[in-house]
């Protein structure tokens, strides 16, 4: 019998930092729904296949995560490059949960610390202010408890405003084929804003919080197509490493490949905008504005709801995924303050099928206007 051989993971720079991550990392969220003993499967398996990246958070479970972790990766931890992350915006609950951190995960210092969940301007500047959680972050990597500061957002086009002001070396930012349609200034915009920094891009939700469970192939390949210095994902079992694994070792999609994943993938259909520049070139400012539009309703419930029937555990999973990143509020302003503009494309979509051009992805754009223009205004569409 021929031993089948395990794939390896390969090692990247990441950014500026000195550190070699493996291309695949460990995801901590989801260590919470396993026993221990399967975490420890994970960890040894991981380890075994050339995986080093392993990253969590303190709000993980209460706990949980980095508990669990903690237990199964102290054979490990010098072959390991460990994160962990804290929303806390100030400095006395900052270095608290980062000791909370130290103890449980077992070990004395952290590679990288998260600055977690920064979205707003406001929030970053109650990170600097006196008495903010920077303090912490410096004293601690002043008495080597952290070697590198790293941030991560739920809002990512504050990312090229905030990085004069808060030092981060690393950047946990989505990559996956259904947000980038929905935040198309992550590709465009804000991974050339970190390259030309050289600040490490690390890639979470390769496959958009496990609603891309049907192609988890393509969602890899496609992520390795924006080159992450390494591409975290939540697996929490040793098959779901391996399956992820396997698919991170076939490299990232062909040009060719990338066109067919974007025409047929199963959860993009004939709803999801993939911010193609069909729209702009032949309809001028108001193709422009329709872009706007859609891309408003990516950001506001990741254009899961089509108002189609289907069946009850995708609908659950839309429901439960849809709006987890907690933009609405805002998505609702930015469609109020430029409303007018809005309103014509609004009353020009769905008062006419000649507007513009065909889709190439085949989306009927008069229903889908106008369930955009139900939703990011609080109501419900009429009769489609």
């Amino acid at each position: 019998m021929i031993k089948q051989k395990l794939t390896q993971l390969k090692k990247n720079k990441l950014g500026s930092t000195g550190l070699k991550v493996s291309s695949l990392g460990l995801g901590g969220f989801h260590q919470c729904e396993v026993d221990s003993d399967i975490v420890g499967q994970v960890m040894d398996h991981f380890v075994k296949i050339g995986g080093n990246y392993v990253e969590t958070a303190r709000s993980y479970g209460a706990g949980a995560s980095e508990t669990k972790l903690g237990q199964a990766l102290k054979k490990h931890r010098r072959k390991l490059i460990l994160a962990s992350k804290t929303a806390k915006r100030d400095a006395e609950g900052a270095w608290r949960e980062l000791n909370e951190t130290l103890e449980t995960l077992q070990t004395d210092h952290l590679d990288l610390y998260f600055f977690h969940g920064v979205n707003t301007i406001e929030d970053a500047g109650t990170i600097v202010a006196p008495g903010g959680a920077l303090e912490a972050f410096t004293r601690a990597k002043a008495e080597g408890m952290v070697k590198h500061f790293a941030i991560s957002s739920h809002w990512p086009a504050i990312l090229p405003q905030i990085a004069d002001d808060i030092p981060f070396e690393s950047v946990l930012i989505w990559g996956n084929y259904l947000d980038f349609c929905n935040y198309p200034e992550i590709p465009d915009e804000i991974l050339p804003d970190l390259r030309r920094r050289d600040i490490g891009i690390l890639f979470m939700k390769p496959l958009a919080d496990g609603y891309l469970y049907r192609s988890v192939e393509n969602a890899f390949r496609y992520a390795l197509r924006y080159n992450p210095d390494c591409i975290v994902s939540g697996f929490n079992s040793v098959e779901l490493l391996n399956a992820d694994a396997a698919a991170v070792a076939e490299g990232p999609l062909t040009d060719a490949e990338n066109e067919s994943v974007l025409a047929s993938a199963p959860e993009l259909g004939r709803y999801v905008c993939r911010q193609c520049p069909d729209c702009s070139v032949l309809a001028g400012r108001k193709g422009r504005m329709l872009k706007a539009l859609f891309e408003l309703e990516g950001k506001y419930d990741r254009q899961m709801n089509d108002f189609l029937p289907v069946d009850s555990g995708t609908y659950a999973l839309r429901q439960y995924l849809g709006k987890w990143f907690g933009n609405m509020q805002r998505v609702e302003a930015l469609f109020a303050e430029n409303s007018a503009d809005f309103i014509n494309i609004i009353e020009a979509g769905i008062d006419s099928n000649n507007v513009f051009a065909p889709c190439r992805y085949g989306i009927d754009i008069p229903r889908k206007i106008q369930i955009v223009a139900a939703k990011l205004s609080g109501g419900q569409p009429a009769k489609l």
